[in-house]
């Protein structure tokens, strides 16, 4: 599905932000699904990467493997992906990075979605949309995006 909007360069904003509620909690962050060691990892992931390999690298992480999600797990999809320097992730993670990359996430998180809600929560251009493709393809293509798919 990213493949008929990565490229886009038009009116449509996608952007991934992990579900964090309280990146200062006393054990470094309270989140809507996962815990802290995923949603640090990802930021720290994600941190500096174009859009397209933050997505493959989600992906990734969201496969099915028997794999729990751990900083084991991120290693393995940073490694897969390309790209992402699992040194620098681990830099990130371990150090004042990682807490900044969380609050930062748990501000735009808060403001969006203030009351719990269900994850993955899915945005074009501020307003909430279903999760569901054809529902984020006709948003997007309303909001004036120029990918191929609204063509």
């Amino acid at each position: 599905m990213f493949n008929d909007f990565g490229q886009d360069e038009g009116a449509a904003t996608i952007n991934l932000v992990p579900a964090v509620r309280n990146a200062t909690a006393a054990d470094g962050c309270v989140d809507e699904q996962h815990g802290c060691v995923y949603e640090r990892v990802t930021l720290c992931a994600f941190d500096g990467q174009p859009l397209a390999k933050r997505v493959k690298f989600l992906d990734c992480m969201d496969a099915p493997w028997s794999d729990p999600l751990t900083k084991g797990k991120a290693q393995k999809c940073a490694k897969q992906v390309g790209g992402i320097d699992w040194s620098a992730v681990e830099k990130c993670n371990a150090g004042p990075r990682g807490l900044a990359l969380l609050e930062a996430a748990q501000k735009v998180w808060t403001t969006q979605f203030p009351k719990p809600v269900p994850v993955p929560e899915v945005t074009v251009n501020g307003k909430v949309v279903s999760a569901d493709y054809a529902d984020i393809k006709a948003a997007a293509c309303a909001a004036g995006s120029s990918a191929g798919v609204c063509n």
